[in-house]
């Protein structure tokens, strides 16, 4: 239910502490950076710095081009000087850099109205004489501005200061248009999907189609990102108005004697178990997905809006919950089919090294370390008693809500709960927590494999959409 992050601005990956190891996932090589290259080579050559103006939209990218270039040119810091700084102050500060490559990039200062003349001409006397000296030889002073009137003043000014030596590439200046707007498509996707733990555009409500036809018709990946932002909120709180006060997290579990766990990290993205809207339309051709493909940016959002996960519960630990917090009804059906109805005290230990364990306490979920193969006894055992689940599932399902209960995962639970109004849609079991309610969907199954655990949980999103009306404007 929380927001996805889809950020327009460098900052606001700062101001996130995004990994830097998540932003190369999506961050392009652009054409100024051959042109970077080149000032770079020169400055090498004549054992001095260099000054840029660099010249571009609002939302084209300018600072998270900047700030990326250590991804493509080895041995690079890059420095910013704040609107908030003095720029003579601030360079006059600085030593000599450890690394081949320094770029100090000066931000807040684009328009006009921000600097007075006399400012400017004394931040390029101090540039002019800080890439001279030892300090600056391997430092490329970068100059941000997206206003012609500001772009001329600097280079009209600079040139009065140090002529074709301050001002060396042609122009005066260099233009950066961002990255190509058939790319717009590619960047978003891979930045959603790195920031938001493998979510994908239909996460945001948004089909392939309609991300492509926004590309075409934004200047900038700024402004595409933006309006992929408000498209997603706008369906957001549309989701969020239907619910009301019943909003919750739905996540279905995979309880199968074949133990399908790669087939269900198959059909999750990222390291929490979120379903993968894009891998569970491909995975099964089941009627459901003919009715899902004309929705399927709204079964995304609710995806999304209810942090679906799938997960798969591993037979031993099923079975140990059974034994031992099975109530007295289906200990006897257990002994009717001829299984051990011992407890070995287990189940909770069992319980708490499971994904669903991680899933509560918020970890990330692996495919974790192989283990030994579950034995053949067991399997058997497992297939009479998901015979028992085909008859009368709620049985299982409260042995397992309470030992979630017991284990302190939850403060209470509901059984065969309704949601919504639009359908009825009774919930296995609804887990009462700390934070809102998870409503849990079990899928007790002798065998099962990826077309059918998609087509369950498509189902299941499709059900819960009905039941909160979201599909009765369409």
């Amino acid at each position: 239910m929380k927001d996805l992050f889809i950020p327009d601005r460098f900052e606001a990956f700062n101001s996130n502490a995004v990994k830097e190891n998540t932003l190369k996932d999506f961050i392009v090589q652009v054409g100024t950076l051959s042109e970077i290259n080149e000032i770079y080579e020169d400055m090498t050559s004549a054992g001095r710095g260099a000054f840029l103006i660099l010249y571009g939209k609002s939302g084209a990218g300018k600072t998270t081009f900047l700030h990326t270039i250590p991804f493509f040119i080895m041995d690079t810091e890059v420095l910013s000087i704040a609107n908030d700084q003095e720029i003579s102050s601030l360079l006059g500060s600085l030593k000599p850099t450890d690394k081949e490559f320094r770029i100090i990039m000066i931000e807040g200062r684009e328009a006009m109205k921000d600097s007075l003349p006399q400012e400017i001409e004394k931040s390029l006397h101090s540039i002019n004489t800080f890439i001279r000296s030892k300090n600056g030889q391997k430092t490329l002073v970068v100059w941000l501005c997206n206003k012609k009137q500001m772009r001329d003043t600097l280079i009209n000014t600079a040139v009065e200061i140090g002529g074709k030596s301050l001002i060396n590439v042609e122009n005066g200046f260099i233009e950066f248009t961002g990255p190509w707007q058939q790319d717009y498509v590619m960047i978003a996707r891979n930045t959603i999907f790195s920031l938001n733990n493998g979510a994908s555009l239909l996460n945001l409500g948004i089909t392939d189609e309609l991300a492509r036809k926004i590309a075409w018709s934004s200047e900038t990946i700024g402004d595409y990102l933006g309006e992929l932002r408000k498209i997603s909120n706008k369906n957001t709180n549309r989701v969020k108005s239907l619910v009301g006060i019943e909003k919750c997290k739905m996540w279905v579990l995979v309880i199968s004697g074949n133990e399908p766990r790669k087939d269900v990290a198959a059909l999750t993205g990222g390291s929490y178990a979120f379903a993968d809207i894009d891998r569970l339309l491909v995975s099964t051709d089941a009627n459901i997905v003919k009715v899902i493909k004309e929705i399927p940016d709204m079964i995304g959002k609710l995806a999304s809006y209810f942090e679906c996960k799938i997960i798969n519960v591993p037979i031993l630990a099923a079975m140990s919950i059974m034994r031992e917090f099975g109530d007295k009804q289906l200990i006897n059906m257990m002994k009717a089919q001829g299984l051990q109805t011992i407890s070995n005290e287990d189940a909770i230990k069992k319980l708490a090294k499971s994904d669903l364990a991680k899933a509560f306490s918020n970890e990330e979920i692996g495919m974790g370390t192989k283990g030994a193969p579950t034995g053949s006894n067991s399997i058997d055992a497992f297939k009479k008693l998901s015979g028992i689940a085909a008859s009368n599932d709620t049985l299982l399902n409260k042995a397992l809500a309470e030992a979630l209960l017991r284990a302190n995962y939850i403060l209470d639970y509901e059984l065969e709960d309704d949601f919504g109004h639009g359908l009825t849609r009774r919930t296995d079991i609804l887990c009462i927590t700390k934070d809102v309610p998870i409503r849990l969907e079990l899928m007790w199954r002798k065998k099962t494999g990826q077309a059918e655990i998609a087509n369950y949980v498509l189902t299941k999103l499709y059900n819960y959409g009905k039941a909160i009306g979201l599909f009765d404007e369409r």
